[in-house]
């Protein structure tokens, strides 16, 4: 599930329902890749709503995901000679926000999405995979 909003205010949010899932042995594993991408194309597509809009001051801007306690990286399950460093992020959630010119979100929302959401991805793979690469 997929749920975008753009408020009339220039607020966005954008809600997925699947950055993890249970496999059929019951792991949830985390979709670091998604997360990444989704991220990006978040910041790009509110960054082309304040260039159209001739915005050119800061953005708050942040990626919030929930329910990790028990997520494993998805990319640590796919390797057979990584799977065993897999290990439960032990947190429920993951929070990072920051600042951003308005500009920057669509001239290279690529490295604002890594300031948010790489964190995640670095500590659920144990800096062994980077999304963004």
């Amino acid at each position: 599930m997929l749920d975008f909003e753009i408020g009339l205010d220039g607020s966005g949010h954008l809600f997925c329902g699947g950055a993890a899932e249970k496999t059929q042995d019951g792991v949830l594993q985390l979709f670091e890749d998604l997360v990444a991408g989704l991220t990006a194309r978040f910041i790009r597509v509110l960054g082309g709503l304040y260039a159209a809009g001739s915005y050119l001051g800061p953005v708050d801007a942040g990626v919030a995901v929930t329910g990790l306690s028990t997520a494993v990286s998805s990319y640590l399950s796919r390797d057979a000679l990584r799977r065993h460093f897999r290990q439960p992020y032990g947190r429920d959630v993951y929070r990072r926000t920051g600042r951003f010119p308005a500009p920057s979100m669509a001239q290279d929302p690529r490295s604002i999405a890594r300031e948010l959401a790489f964190p995640l991805a670095r500590a659920i793979t144990h800096e062994s995979y980077d999304p963004f690469s």
